[in-house]
């Protein structure tokens, strides 16, 4: 198992990560990676009473919906794919968490870290596998983490798994694959 690396990342590195935005962006933090050959990531996405999702979902008794929970462990799966391949672009991943930091900080570029100019890889679903444990309610920190179990070419499977207030609430695998799309203008 390798070292585990303490990144603490928010949303500019998520910028630079991942393709989605608000409000389907469902991930605000990346709190841990662990490389390797099974590599792992934590990340978390703080729930506010004010999410625009409980107008509709329900209102007077507000649910998480259960297919954000299931996109946030995707998330965490591209996220994961996204930060093992920069790690294995920049060669180490000490540089690379003091690069993402430096970014989340406010730097104006990656100087230096060219290897993060690249645009953030699309995810695709494949099969999704997550059985919901428990409901998820406003006021509350919900932990996503995936651990790569398999990879063949860009695709792979991740086990996955999200709790709050350490219970689990999901828990499966999600097998995709990832593509970096072609830089276009519009980003």
């Amino acid at each position: 198992m390798s070292a585990r690396i303490a990144l603490d990342l928010g949303p500019r590195a998520l910028e630079r990560l991942l393709a989605q935005r608000p409000p389907l962006l469902l991930v605000d933090r990346v709190e841990w990676l662990e490389p390797g050959p099974r590599p792992r990531v934590r990340c978390a996405r703080a729930i506010g009473a004010d999410e625009p999702v409980f107008a509709g979902h329900f209102p007077g008794a507000p649910l998480w919906p259960g297919a954000y929970t299931i996109e946030g462990l995707g998330q965490a799966a591209n996220l994961l794919s996204a930060l093992d391949a920069l790690v294995e672009r920049a060669g180490d991943a000490a540089a690379l968490a003091a690069a993402l930091r430096a970014l989340d900080a406010g730097a104006p570029s990656a100087a230096g870290a060219p290897w993060l100019e690249a645009p953030p890889p699309v995810g695709m679903s494949a099969a999704v596998d997550v059985k919901l444990l428990e409901p998820v309610y406003p006021g509350v920190t919900i932990a996503y983490e995936a651990r790569r179990t398999h990879a063949v070419a860009d695709a792979a499977r991740f086990a996955v798994e999200a709790w709050v207030d350490g219970r689990p609430v999901a828990r499966g695998s999600i097998t995709g694959s990832t593509r970096v799309p072609a830089r276009s203008g519009g980003r």
